[in-house]
């Protein structure tokens, strides 16, 4: 966020394009077109464009996309992201029409060669000159980058981890980014005793994630949720949901 006149303050969200469409894409079912086509990442991508908007009702919305070509990072070191599992056929398909949708959004995207959709988070956060969003923005883009190279993605296989438990390790990897960096020391004091809470907790807290696995539940309904039913399913995990909701 941040202040365009003394008396409002605006509300900025900046949306990193590719960390939803991964996240949707490995979230949810295989959805398909009529004619095969996968639209699953899309959906997920455009559901939560809609909630934010619903919910945190922003001034000002703007998304930014990494490119598939190399950047000044592979440059200056040459083993860069080589761990990182490559992208899925199905959801490479997806990306152009992601931005169909911020286009029919009237959502501006940013893109720039040679860089990263961090980079020009990190640009525009600091034209916004909010340094604490620009420290989010650098300890996500770090504990996603763990969040992969770990293989924390969710599996559909019962017993594996699902979306919750994949939720919970990013959360956790954030979490340890935030406590660990030192542009902030408000933000640092703030999550060094959550990041030893989850840390201390995460063999507990994975296990109740995956225990509730296999069961029927009943969310009022797939396309259209009843929200407190959704968040009861969602929030299975007694130790995560006090940790959370004491911060």
């Amino acid at each position: 966020m941040f202040d365009n006149d003394k008396e409002k303050r605006k509300k900025l969200v900046l949306l990193d394009a590719h960390a939803l469409l991964h996240r949707s894409f490995h979230a949810l079912p295989p959805f398909t077109s009529p004619s095969g086509e996968p639209t699953g990442a899309v959906y997920g991508f455009t559901s939560m464009i809609l909630r934010i908007m619903r919910e945190i009702k922003p001034d000002y919305l703007a998304a930014c996309y990494d490119l598939p070509e190399q950047t000044f990072r592979h440059l200056a070191y040459k083993e860069y992201k080589i761990q990182r599992p490559k992208m899925a056929d199905e959801l490479i398909g997806q990306i152009e029409k992601s931005r169909d949708i911020l286009e029919a959004f009237k959502i501006p995207l940013y893109q720039f060669p040679g860089f990263e959709a961090d980079d020009a988070l990190g640009t525009i956060v600091e034209k916004t000159k909010n340094e604490k969003a620009k420290v989010l923005a650098e300890t996500l883009d770090q504990a996603i980058g763990k969040y992969l190279e770990n293989g924390k993605m969710p599996s559909r296989k019962v017993g594996e981890l699902d979306n919750r438990g994949s939720s919970f390790y990013l959360t956790l990897y954030w979490a340890e980014a935030l406590s660990q960096q030192n542009k902030d020391a408000e933000i640092k004091s703030r999550f060094k005793n959550i990041f030893k809470e989850l840390s201390a907790k995460e063999s507990e807290i994975a296990k109740e994630l995956i225990t509730v696995q296999g069961k029927p539940v009943d969310i009022g309904g797939y396309y259209f949720p009843d929200d407190k039913k959704a968040e009861e399913v969602m929030r299975p995990s007694k130790i995560l949901n006090k940790i959370i909701d004491g911060m």
